[in-house]
Order: C-alpha cells, then sequence, then structure tokens
C-alpha cells in the first residue's frame, strides 16, 4: 500500500502542493477575503461596523426622546425600543442615563461578534461618553466619542480616526512577508545546488565542474558569494578561475582547465604538439624553487568523449625525459 502511494509523497509533488496552497492563501486573501480564515474577520467587522453603530445611535436617539416625553430616564428601555428589522445589538440598561450594549455572537460580523460597548448620557444635554465594555471592541471599530469622550447624540457618527479599513490588506501583506521569508530560508537551505555549500561549506570543494557557474550565478544573487567561500576556506581567485574552467567550452576546455591546474602549482603551461591522442597535451614546466626533483611533465586533457585516457606508457617513449600525468 505504502509502495504504491509513494510516487504522490516525492519532492516534486509535495513541492507543487506547497506552492498551491500558498498560491491559493494569497489569492483569497486578495480577492475573496471574507472566505480566507487569516483575513475573515477584519473584513467582516469592516463591513458590519457602520450597522452596528447605526442600530446604536437609533437607541441613543430612542432614548433622548423617552427623557424628553417623561422629564427622566425610562424604567423600561425596551418599551421605547426603535424598530429594527434585524437587530444585531441586545442592549441594557445597567442604571440611569447608561445604555450597555452587547453585540450578537453572529459569526457574520467578524471581530465585532460578542464584543460590548457602553454609553452613558451626560443629564441634561444631548451628549454621550463612551467606553468599551467587557470584551471590548477593538480599537479600530470604536466611533470618534470612544476616544475623544463625548459627541452629541444628534451628530452623525463619525469613524474613528486611526479606525484602519484596510486592516486586513496590512495583516495579508504581512503574512505574506513572513511565507515568503521562511520560503525564502527554506529554498536556499534545501536548494540542490547551494543547500549542502550553506550548511557544510567544505563540501564545497566537492562539488563537480560542471555545476560551478550556477552556483556561483546563485551565491552571487543572495549576496552570499564571499561568505560562502570564506567559510569552506576557498580563496575567491582560485574561485574565478575555477568557474572560468567550468565556462569554458569546446577547444578551450582543455587550455582552461590545463592552465587552471598549473597556477595550483606554480608552473608554465604550454601546449605540446604532435601527439595521436584523444585530447590535448600540455607541458608544465616547473619553476626552479619548486621542492620537488622534476622540472616539467607532460598533462594530457582527455576529450569527454573518451572513456579511457591512455597510458602514460605511451607518451613516454617520445618524451623519455619527461613524466606524463592524465587527467
Amino acid at each position: 500500500m505504502l509502495e504504491r502511494l509513494s510516487p504522490f509523497f516525492s519532492r516534486a509533488v509535495v513541492r507543487a502542493v506547497v506552492i498551491a496552497v500558498v498560491t491559493l492563501f494569497v489569492a483569497s486573501a486578495l480577492f475573496t477575503p471574507q472566505l480566507n480564515p487569516v483575513t475573515r474577520g477584519s473584513f467582516l467587522a469592516s463591513v458590519n461596523v457602520g450597522p452596528v453603530w447605526g442600530e446604536l445611535v437609533q437607541w441613543r436617539v430612542a432614548m433622548i426622546e423617552a427623557r424628553n416625553e417623561l422629564d427622566g430616564w425610562p424604567k423600561d428601555i425596551h418599551q421605547y425600543a426603535p424598530r429594527i428589522a434585524n437587530p444585531q445589538l441586545r442592549v441594557t440598561s445597567p442604571r440611569p442615563n447608561v445604555l450597555q450594549a452587547d453585540i450578537a455572537h453572529n459569526p457574520e460580523l467578524g471581530k465585532l461578534a460578542g464584543t460590548q460597548v457602553v454609553v452613558e448620557l451626560k443629564p441634561g444635554t444631548h451628549t454621550w461618553t463612551c467606553r468599551p465594555g467587557n470584551p471590548p471592541i477593538p480599537p479600530g471599530y470604536l466611533p470618534i466619542n470612544c476616544l475623544e469622550g463625548s459627541s452629541d447624540d444628534f451628530e452623525p457618527v463619525k469613524p474613528a480616526p486611526d479606525a484602519d479599513p484596510f486592516g486586513w490588506l496590512r495583516s495579508l501583506i504581512l503574512w505574506c512577508g513572513v511565507i515568503f521569508a521562511a520560503g525564502a530560508v527554506v529554498w536556499v537551505v534545501r536548494h540542490p545546488m547551494i543547500g549542502a555549500g550553506q550548511l557544510r561549506p567544505a563540501r564545497l570543494r566537492r562539488t563537480p565542474l560542471a555545476r560551478l557557474p550556477q552556483i556561483d550565478r546563485l551565491l552571487r544573487w543572495l549576496r552570499r558569494l564571499e561568505p560562502t567561500l570564506l567559510a569552506a576556506d576557498i580563496r575567491m581567485v582560485d574561485w574565478r578561475r575555477a568557474v572560468a574552467c567550468a565556462q569554458a567550452t569546446g577547444g578551450e576546455r582543455a587550455p582552461a582547465l590545463a592552465r587552471a591546474l598549473a597556477e595550483r602549482v606554480s608552473a608554465r603551461c604550454q601546449p605540446s604538439t604532435d601527439w595521436a591522442l584523444p585530447g590535448q597535451v600540455f607541458e608544465w614546466q616547473f619553476p626552479p624553487d619548486l621542492p620537488v626533483s622534476l622540472d616539467r611533465c607532460l598533462v594530457f586533457v582527455p576529450t569527454p568523449a573518451s572513456t579511457k585516457p591512455p597510458c602514460c606508457a605511451s607518451c613516454v617513449p617520445r618524451r623519455r625525459a619527461a613524466m606524463c600525468c592524465s587527467f
């Protein structure tokens, strides 16, 4: 059973699933925020905050009219309740001149659901004070009088100056930043080309030559080339020489490889002709101060199609005084 399911858990399938999930998350937050679990609460609250406060204003106006009619605060406020088609508030009066509004536990109200606000009328005036209840309404959805202390009852309710109708969008940008930052870290650490070099820099020395140009581009793009080479104890000049050698193609590859290897031992490299071999032959001349009893040697670089380099014995008879090295 597990063997049949193993193709569905391959690296390519997992990568595709992760990309699809992230794309769905971002797209739903942008185009259908009411369906996204992260942005749903803020979006629904911003849509319904107007009707909720409009309903509270109707209660305030009704209580002002009842006070003017009775010349005092009514004992039963529900006898003077305004007619509202679909009420979202449960309004009570814990003491005279005070209204306590509990917002319904309706999931369609988003962050407003289940919160409370308390308004108090100053005697002899049309001015109300406001404060968050328990649990409090989020600050971004409070009217201006809850922040400035009071407002006239018959003035239209203004939105709070710091209310952010695009708060859900700011949350979306923040979440996207976190997701992409985490994805970038995973990409760097798990990338098949540069991941091993980041976790274990010493492995960079054993990287196949053909991969060096791509690794060089990736590390330069990430601005991680110098730190990675420093951790791997590789000189920049040696790295550039290796990359240039790997980038050489056709007839330039063999001379570039021979010269790069010769510079490692401070030897002078020049081509050696008249060899009937499937590749190119070069002569290395060593400096006199090199601590070896050898002044020169022959280096054979086979062509990529050659699977078996020739034996050194085949080149020794033509240059008996020289040694032959095959790469």
